[in-house]
């Protein structure tokens, strides 16, 4: 069983659309660097990595040499 707090953590980091579409372009996006994704993203430079901070520490995605990719 999951633990309820890493659930919490995962639901609370994509709860708002913004989060989930950066969510989602990094899934489909085949290892772009970041500042690619962030210009895509139409969100303003701290948003940006503070959802992608959020998403880090949820463990739902992962950056490796500059790029982001979702995990397992």
């Amino acid at each position: 069983m999951p633990n309820l707090s890493s659930v919490a953590s995962v639901l609370r980091s994509i709860s708002d659309t913004m989060s989930l579409n950066l969510y989602k372009s990094i899934a489909a996006s085949n290892g772009e660097k970041g500042e690619d994704l962030l210009a895509k993203s139409k969100i303003t430079r701290k948003q940006y990595y503070s959802r992608l901070s959020n998403l880090t520490k949820a463990g739902l995605i992962k950056r490796k040499h500059g790029r982001y990719s979702v995990t397992a």
